[in-house]
């Protein structure tokens, strides 16, 4: 039977050096953090393939329905919206690089955009648009679009789309809520949250079975008791004539502290 030589028997009995032990650990965190990378990188992929399908599904399944919408491919202040009607252009922002590559609308902090249309359209049951923060440490959120009868419909007869920080929450943490008004006002709220500047989708959909969305995520929306609210076919709002984006002036939900940019915005008179 054959024996180890003396040095390799010493250095059986003797174990790792701790030189070794840390280059062992070195390379294990190294691993570790490009698992860990790779996992993160493929759920944001998958989290922006499942926002884009659901809102190319939305666009293509209630095209004939839509009322009014604006890609913003043109800069901040296009001549016409994308179904050709002229004088819909916002004479407030810049323009950003767009989710899709295209271009969206800036807004800066503590401002706004806002757009009269040439005539009142609707009814609006759907609202479907792109979103991002360029600054995650906002005070309390704002109001990221609303659409309404006119420039001082206050929370009557507009809807009003935007996040806030929950009192709980520190900043960065922000929920999705909805404000709704016809004869009578209505408050909702979900329970998705944004925490990060990136690009999300969102939807709100008002009829007997309300929906809100975020990247493709749905839930009915609860009031300001938690309970789950659905029908809200007696809110629709009839006709709308005035749209706004990053502004408080339906129901007073608040500016941005450092803007926001909006690209795709979309209105559709039918729900999904």
């Amino acid at each position: 039977m054959k024996t180890l030589p003396k040095k390799l028997k010493k250095k059986a009995e003797q174990g790792f050096t701790l030189i070794e032990i840390l280059v062992v650990m070195a390379i294990l965190a190294v691993l570790a953090m490009l698992i860990v990378g790779a996992i993160i990188l493929a759920r944001e992929q998958a989290r922006m393939t499942q926002a884009i399908n659901f809102d190319h599904g939305i666009d293509s399944s209630m095209k004939d329905s839509q009322i009014v919408g604006w890609k913003f491919d043109e800069g901040s202040s296009p001549a016409a919206d994308e179904m050709g009607n002229t004088s819909f252009a916002f004479g407030a922002g810049t323009s950003d690089a767009g989710f899709d590559g295209g271009n969206a609308i800036k807004i800066a902090n503590a401002s706004s955009s806002s757009q009269a249309l040439s005539s009142s359209i609707g009814p609006l049951s759907t609202i479907s648009f792109w979103f991002k923060l360029p600054d995650i440490n906002e005070t309390t959120g704002g109001t990221l679009v609303a659409a309404g009868r006119d420039s001082g419909s206050g929370c009557t007869s507009a809807v009003t789309v935007y996040i806030y920080r929950p009192a709980s929450s520190t900043n960065g943490i922000y929920r999705l809520a909805v404000n709704i008004g016809a004869a009578t006002t209505q408050s909702l709220y979900s329970n998705l949250y944004i925490s990060d500047t990136k690009w999300h989708h969102v939807a709100f959909s008002q009829s007997v079975d309300t929906k809100i969305c975020l990247d493709g995520q749905c839930q009915s929306p609860v009031n300001g008791s938690g309970a789950t609210v659905s029908d809200l076919s007696s809110y629709i709002v009839p006709k709308i004539g005035y749209v706004r984006i990053g502004s408080g002036i339906f129901c007073g939900n608040g500016y941005f502290d450092t803007g926001v940019t909006v690209d795709n915005l979309r209105y559709y008179s039918k729900s999904f």
